[in-house]
């Protein structure tokens, strides 16, 4: 999803089944918004835990204050120090959100839109259907009519196509390399 969306989700947003996890909502264009959108298995546990500690019709992922956040500020303060403690990328912030004088003029190598397109590139060489993950990722399927007027996946339909690539996550991405 894309990162305006994600840190916009509310409580009622997420939902669990016996198969798996999913989001019901999203922005941008007409085939973005209400949209159901997988989360693959390893990202369950982190929705659970802001549903459980958080409130309906409050924000999944509240700032410091309970409110949405800026988009500027979780990238600053949460996403580019949680890709430092795991070792990714270096930090190129400060602990106020200020660039790191040796980073001036240098982009970070990582950033949140990236997560997008390693989302769907892990999905399309698990072999998920394209309509299908266009949906998830809301953009539109080549038929708009067949889409909009005859076609309504259920979320348990979804998520099932997600399992290829849930399988590839644990594959290449949490299994480190043996030495």
């Amino acid at each position: 999803m894309r990162i305006y969306e994600l840190l916009h989700f509310k409580h009622e947003d997420f939902h669990r089944t016996e198969s798996g996890a999913y989001l019901i909502g999203g922005c941008k264009t007409e085939a973005g918004r209400n949209r159901i959108i997988p989360i693959l298995d390893f990202g369950i546990p982190i929705f659970e835990h802001a549903y459980a500690t958080f409130v309906e019709n409050d924000p999944l992922f509240p700032n410091g204050n309970g409110g949405f956040w800026n988009e500027k500020n979780w990238r600053n303060r949460k996403f580019y120090p949680f890709l430092e403690e795991i070792g990714i990328q270096p930090n190129p912030y400060d602990e106020n959100g200020k660039r790191k004088p040796e980073f001036a003029g240098k982009l970070a190598t990582y950033t949140p839109y990236t997560t997008r397109h390693t989302y769907a590139s892990l999905c399309d060489r698990a072999g998920v259907n394209k309509d299908i993950l266009k949906r998830a990722v809301g953009h539109t399927p080549k038929s708009k009519t067949l889409d909009k007027v005859y076609l309504h996946p259920k979320a348990n339909q979804m998520i099932e196509a997600f399992d290829s690539a849930n399988q590839l996550v644990k594959d290449e991405v949490l299994t480190l390399p043996e030495e």
